[in-house]
């Protein structure tokens, strides 16, 4: 019975053996790529230095069509602003009588622009005027006096204390007259200044007052808005690192991707200073905009390849007379080569 027992045990253990043993051989397969295990990494997953290398050769052999070069390039956005701006205000404090210009505007020089209600102004010059002639008239009541007082000392007949007097008298009159004479122009030069006049020749941009409204000298009141945009100023904050290659007078192209139009600027100025929390230094440039197709505030880029320096030359091109002589020859020289070899085939 016992021995039974021992032999269904072993039989059992063997059994489980066998399956164990077929479910192994069921996970191995001969075909390729379908082990089990997980494939083997390539070293250069383990190593990041190399797969930046090949990342960066991968790169460099990309072709300049897909854009690789072009997005190598950085672009920095400038602001236009006019060349000259101003904003006209009233030389004197009153109430609008008339605006002669409307936005769109061109104006030139000395042009009026809008006036103020000179009601008060013309009383002040009639004022003056009427001061002058008062001034006038006792000017020449003291010159009258002073002659017969002349006459009277040319016959020994007054003091010269008298005559003293007369002449103090006329030489107050003459100053009353002289003053009086400054009071008119002070008046005409009032109502004058109820007129705005153009600085400068421009185009008027915006109206911020209307007709009938009350504006003040101070604080300035601001009523038309006057720019000159013939010339526009683009103002582009660059790397400091570009100093080295920024000069004025240097030409460079502002691309403006609203008119999909480009316009060659050329450097007027560069800023002293670099701004020392974003390293960055400001250039000023003027395009020229006789068309009047650009318009200040608009949105403008400039390719950092404006400011790439001039390609070098080889150095041993440059160093050596004879490969120098060669380089500017070019094909001059192939040429002469090939016709010397023709001569000695045909003899």
């Amino acid at each position: 019975m016992k021995s039974a027992m021992r032999m269904q045990s072993i039989l059992s253990t063997g059994l489980g053996l066998a399956l164990l043993a077929a479910s192994l051989g069921g996970c191995t397969s001969n075909e390729p790529g379908k082990s089990g295990l997980p494939p083997a990494q390539d070293s250069e997953a383990f190593d990041p230095v190399a797969k930046a290398q090949k990342e960066v050769e991968n790169s460099s052999r990309r072709s300049p069509l897909a854009g690789g070069e072009q997005n190598l390039l950085e672009r920095y956005v400038g602001a236009v602003t006019p060349i000259r701006e101003a904003t006209i205000g009233p030389k004197a404090s009153g109430t609008i009588s008339a605006i002669l210009v409307e936005e769109g505007d061109t104006v030139k020089k000395g042009t009026t622009l809008f006036r103020l209600a000179g009601g008060a102004q013309s009383i002040g010059i009639k004022q003056a005027q009427a001061s002058l002639s008062g001034a006038v008239i006792a000017r020449d009541q003291a010159k009258r006096a002073l002659d017969r007082q002349q006459k009277l000392k040319d016959r020994g007949s007054i003091s010269s204390a008298n005559y003293d007097q007369a002449k103090s008298a006329y030489d107050q009159a003459e100053a009353g007259v002289a003053q009086a004479k400054a009071a008119v122009s002070m008046a005409r030069r009032n109502r004058a200044d109820t007129a705005a006049i153009a600085p400068f020749d421009g185009l008027i941009v915006r109206r911020f007052k209307q007709v009938g409204e009350t504006v003040t000298m101070m604080p300035p009141t601001p009523v038309i808005l006057l720019q000159d945009q013939t010339t526009l100023e683009l103002r582009v904050k660059l790397p400091e690192m570009l100093l080295r290659t920024l000069e004025v007078g240097r030409e460079i192209t502002a691309e403006f991707p609203a008119l999909n139009i480009s316009r060659t600027a050329t450097i007027a100025r560069i800023q002293p200073m670099v701004d020392p929390i974003t390293r960055t230094v400001e250039i000023v440039a003027h395009l020229s905009n006789k068309d009047g197709l650009l318009k200040p505030g608009m949105y403008v880029e400039i390719s950092s390849q404006a400011f790439a320096p001039p390609a070098p030359q080889n150095p041993d091109v440059l160093n050596n007379p004879d490969l120098n002589l060669k380089a500017n020859t070019g094909d001059a020289a192939l040429a002469a080569a090939e016709g010397a070899a023709d001569e000695e085939s045909e003899s």
